[in-house]
């Protein structure tokens, strides 16, 4: 989830809330007068329906809030050994790979997923290739150095490497090697 993702459930969560407990104040009697909305109101005199909207309004609050405020476990491969236990987040995997894919001859830019995968992970990578990029030699050159990093690096068994070429550069960059 994006940042701003979580401003606006947070705000939305925030303005849920406020509505809710003034539903429910409204619903145990409390008059508000006039600055308060019409809405308000006319509901001060269905006290069911009232707290059923209030109840509903309250649970989509905490439902929100409790996406923003959670923090869940990243997705990770985990290794036991006998001194412990080793986490390697699919972030670590995803950065290693990109590593590894931009600096092979031809390849401008990637995207990466890492899929778990018993005993391993499955690799996805959508390459943009340099013009004049012979795709099945990238394509195997990528698969070929990607499982040979992670499996060194990482000691991760990459069971595929699918790779994709999504586009080719309109214009060729300088590349200093």
């Amino acid at each position: 989830m994006k940042q701003i993702d979580k401003v606006f459930i947070l705000i939305a969560s925030a303005l849920t809330l406020a509505w809710s407990a003034a539903l429910f104040a409204v619903a145990l009697g409390w008059n508000a007068g006039p600055p308060l909305s019409v809405t308000l109101i006319t509901l001060y005199n269905r006290t069911w329906e009232t707290v059923v909207v209030a109840g509903v309004l309250l649970l989509i609050a905490v439902h929100l809030a409790g996406l923003v405020l959670r923090r869940g476990e990243e997705k990770a491969v985990v290794t036991e050994t006998d001194l412990g236990r080793i986490r390697i987040s699919f972030r670590a995997i995803e950065n290693l790979v990109c590593r590894t894919v931009r600096g092979i001859k031809g390849v401008r830019d990637l995207d990466v997923k890492v899929l778990p995968r018993s005993g391993g992970v499955d690799i996805q990578i959508a390459l943009i290739v340099e013009p004049g990029a012979v795709f099945t030699a990238l394509a195997d050159e990528v698969q070929q150095k990607v499982v040979q990093a992670v499996g060194e690096t990482g000691g991760i068994v990459a069971g595929s490497v699918a790779v994709k070429i999504k586009a080719v550069a309109s214009m060729a960059r300088t590349r200093l090697e």
